[in-house]
Parts: structure tokens; C-alpha cells; sequence
């Protein structure tokens, strides 16, 4: 039972049912650094991610 974890190129996997922001301390990323899609949808840091979801971290582009 495992959640999939993408940033660019790279997966990792990580035991489900956890949060996403326990999931994120698990591989040192800072949440706040990532726009973050489960299956496709925008969610909050204090979602529980489940068996078989897929989350992809966006980074967040800032500058000018």
C-alpha cells in the first residue's frame, strides 16, 4: 500500500494512508515550495493520501 510521490523526473514511493505533509517531511521538501496535485487535484497539506494515489509537487515559479 503505497502512495506515488512525482517531482520532475523522479518517483518515490512512500507507505500509505499518511498525510501529504508527513509524506513531504518524509523526503525533506517543503510543501510551501510546491504547488501539490493528488490524482490531478489541487490539496491541502493536511490531506490524508491513500493507496494508489498519485501526487505530483509543481514547484512554484517566483521572480519577476
Amino acid at each position: 500500500m503505497t502512495v506515488k510521490i512525482v517531482l520532475r523526473d523522479h518517483e518515490s514511493s512512500i507507505p500509505a494512508p499518511i498525510s501529504l505533509e508527513d509524506a513531504l517531511e518524509q523526503l525533506h521538501l517543503d510543501g510551501e515550495l510546491y504547488v501539490v496535485l493528488r490524482n490531478g487535484i489541487a490539496i491541502k497539506s493536511d490531506e490524508i493520501l491513500q493507496d494508489g494515489d498519485v501526487v505530483r509537487l509543481i514547484p512554484v515559479m517566483i521572480g519577476g
